[in-house]
C-alpha cells in the first residue's frame, strides 16, 4: 500500500514539472517576440528620423562661378602724366577718364576683342599749361591657350589701333598753340591670368604698340597735316585683379594698375609761310589705375 502511494506522488510530481517547463518556454518566446517587435519599431523610427536629414544634406550644393566665353567691362580711370618735349622742361599733372573693353575669349580657340579709352586733364610746367585730350581705340584678334600651368591661361593677339592726342599749349604773353596728333599703330599683346580660388583672378598684360602712320596738325599754322617720324618703343604693362563678387558669378569687379610709355616722333618740315616747324619728339609716362565693372555671358 505504501509503495502504491509513493508511485502516485512521483507520477504527479513529474506531470507538474513538465507543465511548468512548458509554461516557462511559452513565456520566454513571448518575451523574445516582444523584444523583436520593439527592436523592429526602434529601427523603423530611426530610419524615418534620419531620412529628412539625409535629404536636407543632399540639397546643399556648392555655388560654382560661371565659366563664360564673353565679357564686357566698363569703368573709370586715374592717371598721372609726365610729358617731356625733347630738350624742354617736363609738364606733369593728373588725368581722369573712362574706358571699356569687350572680349570673346573661349578656351583653346580664336580670341577677339575691342578696347577704347578716353582721358583728359591739365599738365603744368612753371607758368605754362598744356591741356591734354587722349583718345585710344584698337581691335584685337588672336588665340587663347588654356590650362597651361594649373588654372592658368594665356592669349596672344595683334590688331589695328588709332590714337588721338590733342594738346593746347598756353604760355603767358603768347598766342595759344594746338597740336593734334593722329596716329595709327599695330598692337601686339600677351594676356596671362590665373584663378586663385573660385572668386579671385590675377593677371599680367603686356602690349607693344609700334606706330605705322603718325601725323600732326598745328593750329594756327594753316591746319595742315604734317607727317612725323614713326616710333616703335611704345608699350603698356598692366596687372588686373578681378573679383567675382556675386553668387551667380556673372558680375565682376576689376582693379587694374598700369604703366604706359608712349612717344611722338619729331618733324623738321616747314610751313607754307616758311616757318621752320622743328617740332620736337614728345615722351609720355602714364602711371595710374582703372576700376571696371564687368558682366560675363
Amino acid at each position: 500500500m505504501k509503495k502504491l502511494l509513493l508511485l502516485l506522488v512521483l507520477t504527479c510530481s513529474i506531470a507538474s514539472a513538465e507543465e511548468f517547463s512548458s509554461a516557462m518556454e511559452e513565456g520566454n518566446y513571448g518575451l523574445i517576440s516582444m523584444g523583436r517587435v520593439s527592436k523592429d519599431k526602434s529601427s523603423t523610427m530611426s530610419t524615418e528620423m534620419s531620412t529628412p536629414i539625409q535629404e536636407e544634406t543632399k540639397k546643399v550644393e556648392p555655388v560654382e562661378v560661371v565659366d563664360s566665353n564673353s565679357s564686357l567691362r566698363i569703368g573709370g580711370s586715374y592717371s598721372y602724366l609726365w610729358m617731356t618735349p625733347k630738350a624742354n622742361p617736363t609738364f606733369s599733372g593728373s588725368l581722369g577718364g573712362a574706358q571699356g573693353i569687350y572680349e570673346y575669349r573661349p578656351k583653346n580657340c580664336i580670341y577677339q576683342g575691342v578696347k577704347f579709352s578716353w582721358r583728359q586733364g591739365d599738365t603744368t610746367q612753371g607758368l605754362n599749361t598744356r591741356s591734354l585730350l587722349d583718345f585710344n581705340v584698337h581691335q584685337r584678334i588672336g588665340y587663347t591657350f588654356d590650362n597651361l600651368f594649373d588654372r592658368m591661361r594665356a592669349t596672344l593677339f595683334t590688331g589695328l589701333g588709332y590714337r588721338y592726342l590733342g594738346h593746347e599749349l598756353k604760355q603767358p604773353g603768347q598766342n595759344n598753340l594746338e597740336f593734334n596728333y593722329n596716329e595709327l599703330y599695330v598692337p601686339v599683346g600677351l594676356l596671362v591670368d590665373r584663378k586663385v580660388g573660385s572668386y579671385l583672378t590675377l593677371g599680367l598684360n603686356v602690349t607693344w604698340m609700334p606706330q605705322v602712320y603718325p601725323a600732326v596738325t598745328i593750329i594756327p599754322l594753316n591746319g595742315a597735316d604734317w607727317i612725323i617720324n614713326k616710333t616703335i618703343e611704345n608699350f603698356i604693362v598692366s596687372a588686373p585683379i578681378t573679383f567675382n563678387f556675386s553668387r551667380c558669378g556673372h558680375f565682376t569687379l576689376e582693379l587694374t594698375p598700369f604703366f604706359e610709355y608712349w612717344k611722338d616722333g619729331k618733324t623738321s618740315a616747314a610751313s607754307n609761310l616758311g616757318v621752320d616747324l622743328d617740332i620736337p619728339e614728345n615722351t609720355y609716362l602714364f602711371c595710374g589705375a582703372e576700376l571696371n565693372l564687368g558682366y560675363l555671358f
